[in-house]
């Protein structure tokens, strides 16, 4: 109006997957652990996240930070979801007369109408030689740590990091993400990862029990507490020695870890 600047917004009363999970965890109170059945992380990630993500980059916007608590239900007990908190969201097209245009990679999947409603060759962002960081340590892929330009890769090995932790409790980095130490999730997540001819995906999904243990052995030893009085690190979960999981595990994170600025990510095959 001539007085008012206002938006309209659809109410979402139903719960975020963060408070979803908190929810199954507290159903299975005789079990005190962080994990959902593989069947509810498949639900969460593979039916209802990686559409959502794959919506937003077929229209050239990235979301930068991707976590089970930005992704809402349309109501109660519905199984209708939408994504939220676009606040650090951008768009990695651009119009051909813009100074960032990359004219070597045209945006293959149409056109831009910009406000004089002309069509206009959409074309990628130049990459930045380097970027602050966006996002949230504990899912922030390992590029992001890496100061590379957050891109649709982004989104979704930060989506892969999401169904870890859904479905083995937590990840190996996640005290230090709690206590906001970037410096250590991204050394962690370089050792992960490691390169094509060793990596450590299989530690993704050693449970919540087995990181928290290490994670308090390393304080008491920098403490010097005595070798017989450091916390026992328990048995990791038998997933994380299933070889046919993990190895699918590293084909998707090798997919992302290959892809380009430029690049859309595989969704099918993640």
């Amino acid at each position: 109006s001539d007085r008012f600047a206002s938006i309209l917004m659809d109410y979402l009363p139903g719960e975020d997957i963060h408070k979803l999970r908190e929810r199954i965890m507290n159903n299975q109170n005789h079990n005190r652990t962080r994990r959902v059945s593989v069947e509810d992380a498949v639900f969460f990630t593979a039916d209802v996240m990686l559409p959502l993500l794959k919506s937003m980059h077929h229209v050239g916007i990235v979301h930068r930070d991707v976590k089970p608590s930005n992704v809402v239900r349309k109501a109660t007990d519905s199984r209708d979801f939408c994504i939220v908190d676009f606040g650090l969201s951008k768009s990695v097209i651009v119009a051909e007369d813009s100074d960032f245009c990359d004219k070597e990679h045209p945006w293959e999947r149409g056109w831009l109408k910009p406000l004089n409603y002309k069509k206009m060759a959409g074309y990628y962002r130049k990459e930045r030689a380097k970027a602050d960081f966006r996002g949230t340590s504990m899912y922030a892929s390992l590029r992001v740590h890496q100061g590379r330009d957050y891109c649709a890769r982004d989104d979704i090995w930060s989506l892969l990091y999401v169904f870890c932790d859904l479905v083995a409790g937590g990840l190996p980095w996640m005290s230090y993400a709690a206590n906001r130490d970037r410096a250590a999730c991204e050394r962690i997540k370089n050792w992960v990862h490691g390169d094509e001819s060793v990596d450590h995906v299989e530690h993704l999904l050693m449970g919540d029990a087995y990181h928290l243990s290490v994670f308090k052995r390393e304080r008491q030893k920098e403490m010097r507490v005595e070798r017989d009085k450091l916390t026992p690190v328990p048995e990791p979960l038998a997933m994380s020695k299933d070889r046919e999981l993990v190895e699918l595990m590293r084909k998707a994170f090798r997919h992302v870890g290959s892809l380009h600025f430029w690049d859309l990510p595989d969704y099918d095959l993640i």
